[in-house]
């Protein structure tokens, strides 16, 4: 999607989400005629917006930032029997103030509540919410309640023991904590969750900044305070289902959004429970390992984020960090699977596979199989899984009609080997099997959020293909990854629309692969093809076009064309026209 279409929706949205409900489906179809994807897009804007309005607001990761803050209350101030000392910080519920209590002489934290004034019904069950929650809770690594009350001009507030400590992904970086030690921690963190989730409470908020770690320098996880805080957005677990019982400004569910499980950022409140938590505890370990999330959402749009999340596919931990054990990489995508029943089913079972990893026993999860993978690429795609059929039977009728070929002309050969690598990667994206459900069924699974376009399902499908001939290279198998490269570069042309960047991408490497073998000519052609298709689908002045021209004028350096690499390296300071080649 293009900038000014990603501007002309937030226009149309920002308006219609000012007006009346019944005037805003004329208005968008008045204001975007024919456009039935920027129709889509805004219409989910509007639908999360009144999900929760604070939802667009908050940044798309840890901020807390909210536009209903108090006045901010001067150090000295005392609020019942506590006095302010300084402001720690803010969240989506309210602000959080260090404090001296006079009897017993001891410093806490002291939270007042957003819109919580005297006699206002909504401000007080605000009040009574969190204290209520962690009323519940009796653990080491919970923070404690001490008080919850009002003050006579009309502030509520409850105390809670001070934590003294960093957040989590900080204090990991800060204190370069070994990745088996991050493990422990780890552990820490979801023995405090699954003794929330045993007392029917169910975070819905977790994130780094909501787990606070502190100790001396040098110290072992066992010997660190981990301290899980913030439970202001929590759900209470009845006997029959799952009952959100947060009442805050906006009624909605709240969260944050590069942590919220699939289910919760569509706002389906039946649908979430403990396994909601698996989710952020399992992103959180995804970024406990790799310092990056699955999904790269920092300082987007939330139209951007939101087509990201619905559209693409998580990183995975290894593509990020080949140092990620295997083993650790299955625990984070098995807690971070899109349908819940395909997660852990309790935070102990997440738990118990970290801590079978750390005693070097088997772990209980396995690795998504390709089989599932591939199917749910056809699930989502019928149509473009058709084409692929299409296109195989092409295939296998060129390749049976070229074999009968081969006892007259050996020639051949190289070709028949090609398209049948070609057909054999065509099969794997088309699985073996269709999926037979009905449409109310798939819609019933996925929901009704924005489904992924055909072009980006078939590059993730194409994906896993392009990591393997990467892997192949970096293992000095050269002329194997060229092999590999061969296939993906055809297939790519011939299903993916041209111009396009992520044929470009492939051609790039496939060129790099061909220059390591010293195939000068076929290096040439597809580092050329590379800088053209960047070139025509991004313009001349996108970083991946100018990288293009980097790669062109290294080839000619090592090829012993010092004249042209000079040519094409003058294009950086004066991107336009190709040289001549």
């Amino acid at each position: 999607m293009s900038t000014d279409q990603l501007r002309e929706i937030e226009r149309v949205f920002h308006a219609a989400r000012d007006m009346p409900a019944a005037q805003r489906g004329a208005y968008i179809q008045r204001e975007l005629p024919n456009n039935p994807r920027l129709i889509e897009e805004v219409e989910a804007l509007l639908a999360a917006a009144e999900q929760d309005t604070d939802f667009l607001e908050a940044t798309l990761l840890d901020g807390d930032e909210h536009p209903g803050d108090p006045a901010c209350l001067q150090p000295g101030r005392m609020i019942g029997p506590y006095r302010l000392i300084r402001e720690l910080g803010r969240g989506g519920m309210g602000v959080v103030y260090e404090a001296e209590q006079s009897m017993p002489r001891r410093r806490v934290a002291l939270k007042i509540i957003h819109g919580g004034v005297l006699g206002d019904g909504a401000g007080y069950r605000r009040l009574a919410h969190e204290p209520r929650i962690l009323g519940r809770l009796n653990h080491p690594s919970i923070a404690t309640i001490y008080d919850a009350s009002q003050t006579l001009d009309g502030l509520s507030y409850f105390v809670m023991e001070l934590i003294e400590g960093d957040r989590l992904d900080q204090f990991v970086k800060a204190r370069h904590v070994p990745r088996r030690e991050r493990l422990k921690l780890f552990c820490k963190v979801c023995d405090a969750i699954q003794h929330a989730h045993a007392k029917s409470v169910i975070h819905l908020d977790l994130k780094p900044s909501n787990i606070l770690v502190s100790g001396p320098q040098g110290a072992t996880a066992e010997d660190l305070q981990v301290k899980v805080v913030d439970f202001g957005v929590a759900a209470i677990t009845g006997t029959d289902t799952t009952v959100p019982t947060r009442v805050g400004a906006t009624g909605g569910l709240p969260g944050t959004l590069a942590y919220m499980s699939p289910e919760q950022r569509r706002g389906q409140r039946d649908a979430i429970d403990v396994r909601s938590d698996v989710y952020a505890l399992g992103v959180i370990l995804f970024k406990l390992m790799t310092g990056e999330l699955p999904y790269p959402v920092e300082g987007l749009l939330y139209a951007d984020a939101w087509r990201l999340l619905t559209e693409e596919l998580p990183r995975r931990p290894r593509g990020l960090d080949p140092s990620v054990p295997p083993d650790v990489e299955t625990v984070i995508r098995t807690a971070t699977a899109e349908e819940p029943a395909r997660r852990y089913q309790s935070v102990a079972e997440l738990a118990g596979d970290v801590r079978r990893y750390l005693a070097d026993l088997p772990i209980s999860a396995r690795p998504p199989s390709k089989t599932y993978e591939w199917t749910k690429f056809a699930q989502r795609n019928k149509g473009l899984v058709g084409t692929l059929a299409a296109l195989l039977l092409g295939l296998t009728a060129t390749i049976i009609g070229t074999s009968f070929g081969l006892v007259q002309a050996r020639a051949m050969e190289a070709r028949a080997r090609d398209e049948a690598r070609n057909a054999k990667l065509l099969a794997e994206l088309v699985v073996t099997r269709f999926d037979l459900r009905s449409d109310s069924d798939l819609e019933r699974e996925t929901g009704t959020e924005p489904q992924p376009t055909p072009v980006v399902q078939l590059r993730s499908a194409l994906e896993p293909k392009r990591s393997a001939a990467k892997n192949i290279l970096a293992e000095g198998r050269v002329e194997e990854s060229a092999a590999e490269y061969d296939g993906l570069v055809k297939i790519s042309r011939l299903l993916l629309p041209e111009p396009n960047w992520y044929v470009a991408t492939l051609e790039g490497e496939y060129g790099r692969c061909l220059l390591a073998l010293r195939r000068y000519e076929a290096a040439e052609a597809q580092l050329l093809a590379s800088h053209k298709d960047f070139r025509t689908s991004l313009g001349d002045e996108h970083m991946l076009t100018l990288d293009a021209v980097k790669e062109l004028a290294k080839f000619y350096i090592t090829s012993g064309h010092p004249d042209k690499a000079a040519n094409w390296t003058a294009l950086l300071s004066n991107p336009g026209k190709a040289p001549a080649h």
